[in-house]
């Protein structure tokens, strides 16, 4: 349970990296559909270099492959066009909120699909998740709304939720985890890559500086970010690992502060709060085995 969690947290830290990191390297002149091309063909050959190292067979059944692609293109790539996408819609805050809603349906789908126990302690922890994201997001009454945006943050809820259970239940989870990344990195980066060609998006980063973060950052970073949350998911399930990644936000605040200088007031102290106890809720359900007096459906 405990490596599963160090798993997941190493992966949230990672993830937590990239929108800082992808901001510098859009200020440089590079578009979010360029960047998450590179950042993904650079996990894809990456992924390759380590399954060539260490001796693994990338020979795997065809349906395996292009299910392993379809994941990718989906759970990878689909994502992060739909977040950002929606937060050209909607305020970041907003957007933020609902893409993190994923937890809670991944809790659900575990729970109507799967027959996964619901405790007391995971109806505490979506609680405490959501309401922790309304803090930290800090939104305000004026908030910029639009259907389309909301719309678009949801679908990427949904899509990243497909990518975690997927993961959990899938019919490759016996596969290499580089194997893994291998062929669903491909489908992300083919998917990218055709879209930044068709948008006429595809450009080298305009300072050395800004090409070192997107290679360490975008490319490395998320190669081990993709790693870890896989390997978290295989050792404590899609639904804990979910509310543990949640780490991911307070690490971006945490990143902004360090590099933006950015003030954080008690809303934001509060609302990482609230996250952390849902991470924490979560771990101590999972190492304690939950009695079934606890259990509510």
């Amino acid at each position: 349970m405990l490596e599963g969690i160090l798993s997941v947290v190493a992966a949230s830290l990672l993830f937590g990296m990239k929108p800082t990191s992808d901001k510098y390297v859009m200020l440089s002149g590079v578009a979010p559909v360029c960047i998450t091309f590179y950042g993904q063909l650079i996990l894809t050959v990456l992924a390759l270099a380590l399954t060539r190292l260490r001796r693994e067979c990338l020979k795997i059944e065809r349906s395996a492959a292009l299910y392993l692609i379809f994941l990718g293109a989906i759970g990878m790539g689909v994502t992060s066009f739909l977040i950002s996408s929606a937060m050209e819609c909607i305020s970041v805050g907003l957007a933020t909120i609902l893409h993190f809603l994923y937890p809670t349906i991944v809790s659900i789908a575990m729970v109507t699909l799967f027959h996964q126990k619901l405790t007391k302690f995971k109806l505490i922890a979506i609680v405490c998740s959501i309401g922790g994201m309304l803090l930290i997001t800090n939104i305000s009454g004026d908030a910029k709304i639009s259907a389309t945006g909301v719309f678009l943050a949801l679908a990427s809820s949904l899509t990243y939720s497909f990518y975690m259970i997927a993961n959990d239940k899938g019919k490759v989870n016996e596969l290499s985890l580089l194997v893994k990344l291998v062929y669903s990195g491909f489908g992300s980066a083919l998917l990218f890559g055709i879209l930044s060609a068709a948008q006429g998006e595809i450009r080298l980063p305009g300072t050395w500086r800004a090409g070192l973060v997107m290679l360490l950052v975008s490319g490395i970073g998320n190669l081990g970010a993709f790693y870890f949350i896989t390997a978290g998911i295989r050792r404590i399930g899609a639904s804990a690992a979910s509310f543990v990644n949640m780490l991911e936000p307070i690490t971006s605040v945490v990143v902004s502060t360090v590099i933006y200088q950015d003030h954080q007031g008690l809303k934001t102290i509060c609302g990482m709060a609230l996250i952390l106890s849902s991470v924490l809720l979560v771990a101590m359900d999972g190492r304690k085995g939950i009695s079934g007096e606890s259990r509510i459906c």
